[in-house]
């Protein structure tokens, strides 16, 4: 996670980023605009309390200025900076999902918007997708996680494996009936986005070996078909 912006620089930011993306890319103006009115009537003091707003938005702002900084360059260019300079969990988070998020309609945002502020969104996952990363990062693979992924797209995070083929992961603890109706609402959400590889994984969290579960997820990045959703209980 990159450092934290404060409130007024968030703000000032978010202006900044508007300007340049309303001639080259008005529908990412347009999500802005829709950030800034969100936080429009709050103070800085109670945005100083709103950690995860703040994380949110300090995300949103950098991958806008990375994203208007890439449609500058030519073809050439920004596939030079994709390919040397960003992960391949980041460059198909950059060049794929993220103008997809602001190109198109996010029906969930209002709910997310009303959970983050009220400090509703519970990351209850986090040490296990954080010891996920590590374990993935040492048997060779790639991953991502941005708050976008979470809570607008059903996915914790974006996983590459040795044949560069991106593939979005959601845990969950669920079983029986409760995990056949996530699995519906789940793929929903993967084709409104557009996703064309993904992995719902139940897992029971007592004994739970990450580095297994780790090995698991590469191996289905490798291997599962190019269109696909995939439910798999570990």
């Amino acid at each position: 996670m990159s450092q934290r912006l404060s409130p007024l620089k968030i703000k000032q930011s978010l202006d900044t980023v508007i300007q340049q993306a309303i001639l080259t890319e008005p529908l990412l103006a347009k999500r802005l605009r829709d950030l800034k009115k969100w936080i429009a009537t709050k103070k800085d003091g109670l945005l100083m309390s709103k950690v995860q707003v703040l994380d949110l938005l300090t995300e949103i702002i950098l991958d806008s200025e990375l994203w208007l900084n890439l449609i500058q360059l030519s073809i050439d260019e920004r596939q030079q900076v994709l390919d040397e300079e960003l992960s391949s969990a980041e460059k198909f988070w950059i060049d794929v999902l993220f103008p997809s998020w602001f190109r198109e309609n996010d029906p969930h945002s209002p709910i997310w918007k009303q959970k983050i502020m009220a400090g509703e969104f519970n990351q209850n996952d986090v040490f296990l997708i954080n010891y996920l990363q590590q374990d993935l990062k040492e048997l060779g693979g790639d991953s991502l996680w941005r708050y976008i992924l979470d809570l607008s797209m059903a996915t914790d995070l974006v996983v590459v494996g040795n044949q560069k083929l991106p593939i979005c992961i959601q845990l969950t603890t669920l079983a029986g009936e409760g995990l056949t109706k996530k699995k519906e609402n789940w793929q929903n959400i993967q084709a409104y986005w557009n996703i064309k590889r993904a992995l719902l994984v139940s897992y029971y969290p007592k004994g739970l070996c990450y580095k297994s579960l780790a090995k698991i997820i590469l191996n289905d990045s490798d291997t599962l078909p190019a269109i696909c959703y995939i439910k798999r209980s570990v």
